[in-house]
């Protein structure tokens, strides 16, 4: 009897503190903080490559590429006839 008296009053004590961490009523204890700092990173995220995507629209050329001819030093002016 002594033994289960014991085990009744040591859960009682152990109980008491865990009940409290519930935060039972409490409007605030369903806030998740780690919610609310998931939420504001996600929203700085989406400001963030809403401006990029602004930038990248802003410094695309217009118009069709310049043409390149990396060999134009090296060959021989065109004549306008062909020698061969």
């Amino acid at each position: 009897m002594k033994l289960f008296v014991a085990t009744v009053v040591i859960a009682t004590m152990l109980a008491g503190p865990a009940c409290a961490q519930m935060g039972k009523g409490n409007p605030s204890a369903d806030k998740d903080p780690r919610r609310e700092q998931a939420a504001k990173a996600e929203k700085e995220q989406a400001a963030i490559e809403k401006e990029y995507n602004a930038t990248m629209e802003r410094t695309r050329p217009t118009g069709p590429p310049p043409k390149s001819d990396p060999w134009s030093r090296i060959r021989p002016a065109d004549s306008g006839s062909a020698k061969r």
